[in-house]
Parts: C-alpha cells; sequence; structure tokens
C-alpha cells in the first residue's frame, strides 16, 4: 500500500473517481446544470445580437457568458471541495456559493482568460515567423501556457479550499485572490513531474468525454473539478495542511459459533 503523504497521479485519479463515483447522481445533475446554463447563456446571445447591433451583442454575449461560467465554475469548485474533504454534499452547493468567493471568482476567471489568449496568441506569432530563432522561442512560449494551464487547474480548487478555511489566512473571511495565484505556481514547482503528468492525466480523461458528447454533458465538467480538487489535497497531505488518508482495507465481520467446550455449563 503507498504512502498517503506521497504524491502518485495514480492515487490521485483513484481518489477522486472513486470520490466523484460515490455522489455520480450528484456529478451528473452538476455537469448537465453546467452545459445547460452555458447553452442558454449562448441562445441568449444569439436572440439580442440581431436587436442590438454587433458592438453591443458582442459585449453582451461577453457579459452572459462571462457570468455563467463564473457561476458554474465556483458552484462546480465549491461543490467538489464538499466531495473530496468528505463534507455533505448535495445539488444546493452548486447555488449556496459565497458572495465573497464568486467576487473572486469573475476576476480569476478573466485573469485565467486572459493569460490563455496570450499564451495561444504568444505560439501564433512565433510560429508565424518561420524561422529557427522564432520556432524556438515559440515552443518556449507552448511550454510557459502548458504551466499555466495546469496552474488553471490548481486554482479553483485553490480558491475553494480559501473560502472553506482549509488553507490558513491571514484574513479567513476575505482570503487573498493573489495567494490563490502563488499557491497555485508554488504546487506547480513544488512537484513539477507529478503537475506535468497529472494534466497530461487530465486532458487524456476529458478527451473522449468530449468527443463522444453526452460524457461532457454528463460527466466531464464535474470530474474535472473533483479530479482537480483531489490533486490540491494530496498536495496538503504532502505539506502537511490536511489529513492524511486513512486507506487501511476494511475488515468485514465475519461472525463465527465458538465451539461448545466440555464442561461448560449450558445457559439454557
Amino acid at each position: 500500500m503507498s504512502d498517503p503523504a506521497q504524491l502518485r497521479v495514480w492515487a490521485t485519479l483513484r481518489r477522486g473517481i472513486s470520490a466523484w463515483w460515490d455522489h455520480l447522481g450528484l456529478g451528473v445533475a452538476a455537469s448537465l446544470s453546467t452545459i445547460a446554463l452555458l447553452a442558454l447563456a449562448s441562445a441568449a446571445w444569439r436572440l439580442i445580437t440581431p436587436k442590438t447591433g454587433p458592438i453591443l451583442g458582442i459585449a453582451t454575449g461577453f457579459a452572459l457568458l462571462a457570468g455563467a461560467a463564473t457561476g458554474t465554475a465556483a458552484g462546480l469548485a465549491h461543490t467538489a471541495h464538499a466531495i473530496v474533504y468528505r463534507d455533505e454534499a448535495d445539488a444546493s452547493l452548486l447555488v449556496r456559493v459565497p458572495r465573497s468567493m464568486l467576487i473572486q471568482a469573475s476576476a480569476l476567471l478573466c485573469i485565467q482568460l486572459m493569460g490563455n489568449a496570450a499564451g495561444m496568441a504568444g505560439v501564433y506569432f512565433y510560429l508565424q515567423l518561420r524561422s529557427l530563432l522564432a520556432m524556438a522561442a515559440g515552443v518556449i512560449v507552448f511550454y510557459m501556457w502548458m504551466i499555466w494551464l495546469i496552474c488553471c487547474a490548481y486554482h479553483w480548487p485553490l480558491l475553494a479550499a480559501a473560502h472553506n478555511n482549509a488553507i490558513p489566512s491571514a484574513k479567513p473571511n476575505r482570503p487573498s485572490l493573489r495567494a490563490v495565484f502563488t499557491n497555485g505556481l508554488t504546487l506547480m514547482i513544488a512537484a513539477p513531474g507529478y503537475s506535468m503528468l497529472f494534466g497530461l492525466s487530465l486532458m487524456a480523461l476529458n478527451l473522449p468525454l468530449i468527443l463522444s458528447g453526452i460524457g461532457l454533458a454528463m460527466a466531464a465538467p464535474m470530474l474535472t473539478a473533483v479530479l482537480s480538487a483531489q490533486a490540491v489535497r494530496d498536495h496538503l497531505v504532502r505539506l502537511g495542511m490536511a489529513e492524511q488518508y486513512d486507506e487501511r482495507p476494511v475488515e468485514p465481520d465475519v461472525w463465527r459459533i465458538s465451539p461448545h467446550r466440555e464442561g461448560a455449563q449450558d445457559p439454557m
């Protein structure tokens, strides 16, 4: 049996998938509601754009999608935290997100989108130059972008953990958003091999779900949130900031009939 304090990707995946499976009904409901809300926001965007013009329509559509994405991402992270930390988890957690967390979630989403846009633009720019030096620069930018994407997977569970007081903070009621980015980078640097392999595993698990369509609607959002939360908790266990797991096998109760000893009195 492996040491729970050691970081191993297969152990993180096993714990995360097991926790998600134990709450399969909640996971499916959360994933379906996430896709449905994003679809409604997209449909509303299409209806509004012809009536408002392209500029106002784009701004309105972005606001709708950003609001829906912020609410769903924060709700998934909040619920996944409860699942991974073995707290009471139900569908109400998807909407009972602290207001302070929602405010920080909107800023977090905007920063993540800008970081990803900068990464894609940088890779595209250098590859278009068609020179050896530019290609080398493009590869460097690509790896920096991949590191940013892995840190993004850590950001949401770190935000949820901070608002649930799972991470010590100088201001327990108002955790710092800067600490979310700092802690995400710290976890990445502390275990780069684990983080890279976890990121690749996350993409490998999600790719067939997304391509299937039904897997995207019923599993991918909540499964990703739970696995990311599990990875952050495994980091915290390794750092001594969370309780270790009790992974001893459960011994089944075995009923035995004691043999009747000669000379023993019959209770009847």
